[in-house]
């Protein structure tokens, strides 16, 4: 468990799913962990992720924009992915302090 963690600056987001976390990675591979996201949260925010939508977190180093309607963040493979509205002035500051 431990080696994915330190890994996961190579994945590009984190999405819960139920009580799982699944990592998608740039290549197109997947990697389901039998945990839930909060357990991996601290982790990955002290490697710079942000927290965009209660269920995903997002590697900065993928993101490419942020939408002009600002609901939704795109990713360097075209992805794009949901900003709540609870979170959105959090990622836009995120986003300004982080360029």
């Amino acid at each position: 468990m431990k080696r994915y963690i330190e890994n996961s600056q190579q994945a590009v987001y984190a999405k819960a799913y139920e009580s799982y976390c699944i990592l998608y990675w740039p290549n197109g591979k997947k990697l389901v962990k039998s945990r839930p996201m909060k357990h991996y949260s601290a982790s990955f925010e002290a490697q710079g992720w942000c927290r965009i939508h209660r269920s995903y977190m997002v590697n900065p180093m993928f993101i490419t924009s942020i939408a002009p309607d600002r609901e939704h963040i795109q990713l360097l493979d075209g992805t794009e992915l949901p900003i709540s509205r609870r979170l959105k002035k959090q990622v836009l500051h995120w986003r300004k302090t982080s360029i």
